[in-house]
């Protein structure tokens, strides 16, 4: 009896979360080699339920946790900035991802990119999770170093989170899965 019951609750709890799943878009942003596709595959750690190629954008779509997330994976090369605008504005949240062992150039042209970007859309207000990446490297900076290279104190009209991640080590992945999760559930809210 007890097993048919289990059966049961699992059947209807599959047919909920096919009927009632959200689509959460997710874009991600940054630099050339600023790990983009590695955070993706390390965050979701499975394959994609479907993937497809958009002119640079590589499109992932993945189920976990009765979540659809169709994830935006674009380009960081200078031709395809315009892009990102349609994207970011097609997205629920945006990472934006950052080489924490770049150099100061580096860092200014993604500072540069990422507050001309925000500048463009300035009516358009998504949350969005800044992720140093490669930081298991000895010369990466830490969070609070990226919050003040990157200027991100300056921009108060959404919510911005920032972690530094390291896919070697797996550090903070799980923080990554959490904020997605908590940004899904403020957007069922809404």
């Amino acid at each position: 009896m007890l097993g048919i019951c289990e059966k049961l609750r699992s059947g209807m709890k599959m047919l909920r979360n096919r009927l009632f799943a959200r689509n959460f878009r997710v874009v991600i942003l940054g630099s050339e080699q600023s790990g983009k596709s590695t955070i993706v595959s390390k965050v979701f750690g499975q394959w994609p339920k479907s993937f497809r190629k958009q002119k640079d954008v590589d499109v992932y779509e993945f189920r976990e946790g009765g979540i659809n997330y169709t994830v935006y994976d674009v380009s960081g090369k200078r031709p395809l900035k315009a892009r990102w605008d349609c994207l970011y504005r097609r997205s629920d949240v945006m990472l934006y991802c950052i080489d924490s062992n770049g150099s100061v150039d580096d860092l200014e042209r993604s500072k540069e990119d990422l507050l001309s970007m925000l500048y463009r859309n300035i009516w358009t207000r998504r949350n969005m999770l800044v992720l140093g990446t490669k930081s298991e490297v000895d010369r990466a900076i830490g969070s609070k170093e990226m919050i003040l290279a990157m200027d991100l104190l300056s921009i108060a009209d959404r919510e911005i989170s920032c972690f530094s991640v390291s896919t070697e080590n797996d550090m903070n992945i799980g923080m990554v899965k959490m904020w997605l999760k908590e940004q899904y559930d403020v957007a069922m809210v809404d």
